[in-house]
């Protein structure tokens, strides 16, 4: 569809939400908060959304990974190169000296847990925290004049953005307990301690909220860690009495090693997965290494289709 009007297939993705009964996505546009209005816009009635999330045991590495903003101090050096390129002295002359405070201070301090308003105080010297907003919004503003270095053929200088996108919120979590400020050698991150609030904040609201997973273990332990109430959520566990049989089969005679592959090798695989189908019933998925190995053994796998009826009824999907 997006071929047919000349329109990127993301843009038609995101226009047909509008009037999608099921949405299959990805975390992002659920739990990141930045994201979700494109999901569910402001107009829309949570009380009529059911949201089922598989892989849940992920939620809480997700949220905690998509919350958290790293600076490096190589991101202040191409922040000050790129506002010297753009002609923003005082921009560059600033975060010159934020950059020197921001190393001086992380060379002094050998533990990684940061005090956060210890390095606000470190970075402003003997001007205000107001000083520092206000060079946070010359940053977030002139980040704007950034998409004009496309014409000039200069790099999209990311790095403005990045640096005010950290220090902005820097800023807003002075006062939370729950986003600490801590280092490596060389990188500062902002991290949330508290993934479990922010996704109880986007699930709040909803007609239902199903997770899906086979490795949650224990439940109560899981739903405790993402805010969920164990009292008031139902854990349903599938329980069945079929015993699975699994034989596994080594085969040393063929291999997939670079130097051995040969159309001999490439046939013998192909007549070995042959006596798979032949051998057992239901449908076969079979796993490649590369398109390399793929493309000339379905080659002789169909070849040997042609030959045999039992083998061409069969339904086999090569990966």
């Amino acid at each position: 569809r997006g071929t047919e009007l000349h329109v990127c297939p993301y843009e038609v993705t995101r226009l047909s939400l509008a009037r999608s009964t099921i949405v299959v996505t990805t975390y992002h546009y659920l739990l990141d908060e930045n994201s979700r209005s494109i999901l569910l816009p402001t107009d829309t009635p949570l009380t009529k959304v059911v949201a089922v999330i598989d892989e849940a045991h992920n939620i809480r590495d997700f949220v905690s990974g998509s919350s958290t903003i790293k600076l490096s101090l190589s991101d202040i050096e191409s922040c000050i190169e790129d506002a010297r390129s753009l002609f923003l002295p005082h921009i560059c002359s600033a975060m010159s000296q934020i950059g020197q405070r921001a190393s001086k201070f992380c060379s002094e301090n050998d533990h990684w847990l940061i005090n956060k308003r210890s390095f606000v105080t470190a970075i402003t010297g003997d001007r205000s925290k107001e000083w520092l907003s206000d060079l946070v919004f010359q940053l977030s503003t002139n980040s704007g004049v950034a998409w004009y270095s496309v014409a000039t053929n200069k790099n999209l200088p990311t790095s403005i953005i990045k640096t005010s996108n950290f220090l902005n919120a820097l800023l807003v979590s002075l006062d939370s307990e729950d986003i600490v400020l801590s280092k490596s050698e060389s990188t500062l991150f902002l991290v949330d301690t508290n993934p479990a609030k922010r996704f109880s904040t986007a699930t709040e609201g909803l007609r239902s909220l199903v997770l899906l997973s086979a490795t949650i273990n224990p439940s109560g332990l899981f739903l405790q860690s993402i805010g969920l109430d164990q009292s008031s959520t139902m854990v349903h566990s599938a329980v069945t009495d079929y015993k699975f049989r699994v034989r596994t089969v080594v085969d040393t005679a063929v291999t997939t090693r670079f130097k051995m592959r040969t159309a001999d090798m490439y046939s013998s695989i192909a007549q070995r997965i042959a006596a798979v189908c032949n051998s057992v019933s239901g449908g076969i998925g079979v796993f490649f290494p590369s398109y390399a190995v793929l493309e000339p053994t379905r080659n002789h796998l169909a070849s040997q289709m042609e030959r045999d009826a039992t083998l061409r009824a069969r339904r086999t999907v090569l990966v």
